[in-house]
């Protein structure tokens, strides 16, 4: 029909990752590419498989654990997990002390029922330093458990980029040495001109980046 618009691609993407990585993406494809409509949906990773696989979402930003087969995933960033803790604390820099010094403290866990495989990278990385942390209670949002943190509710692992992309006061990080995978995921067996388009110019702006 003459006028009428064209579907907004559903973009999913993980937490505040919005705000860092895919912010200065997205403002080039809204200012270069005004026909591409967008809706942008923040979604774990775990959500963003589902809704790829039933049509929810055309295209997912997400880590690199989203293995459903008939999904391609292309790397496009990297980030660490930190450890984050009162600021009123003093605690070594050292990551295997700190986490140590913070072993007997309550810790606030990712909730696993809506980000099991970034709860599953926690423990590994706690497990590497044989730390098995007294769990209080689970969140399913990284920057309320920051800020719960901040409050002195005790202390948890965060990815990297989740710090870069907020400022909570009373907080203090130690990066871990472990390290996580975002990726751009699509089905590649379906895909409208759009998505396609979206794809192409998202894989020039990170690699672009990337070569910077």
């Amino acid at each position: 029909m003459i006028g009428q618009r064209a579907r907004a691609l559903n973009i999913g993407c993980v937490s505040l990752f919005l705000g860092t990585g895919m912010a200065p993406f997205i403002e080039k494809v809204r200012a270069g590419h005004p026909e591409l409509r967008l809706e942008l949906l923040v979604m774990p990773t775990e959500a963003q498989e589902k809704a790829l696989l039933s049509g929810g979402i055309d295209v997912g930003f997400a880590r690199s654990w989203i293995g459903q087969e008939g999904l391609a995933f292309e790397p496009i960033a990297q980030e660490s997990l930190a450890m984050v803790f009162p600021s009123s604390e003093v605690l070594p820099e050292a990551p295997e002390a700190c986490m140590r010094g913070l072993a007997d403290r309550p810790f606030i866990a990712m909730s696993r029922s809506s980000a099991a495989g970034l709860a599953e990278r926690i423990d590994a990385a706690c497990g590497a330093f044989g730390v098995a942390p007294l769990v209080s209670f689970e969140c399913n949002d990284a920057f309320s458990i920051m800020s719960m943190v901040a409050a002195g509710a005790g202390w948890s692992i965060v990815p990297s980029l989740e710090m870069q992309s907020v400022n909570v006061v009373g907080i203090r990080s130690v990066k871990l040495p472990q390290t996580l995978v975002i990726g751009m995921a699509y089905r590649a067996d379906v895909i409208s001109d759009d998505a396609r388009r979206f794809i192409e110019l998202a894989r020039e702006h990170f690699s672009s980046l990337a070569q910077a």
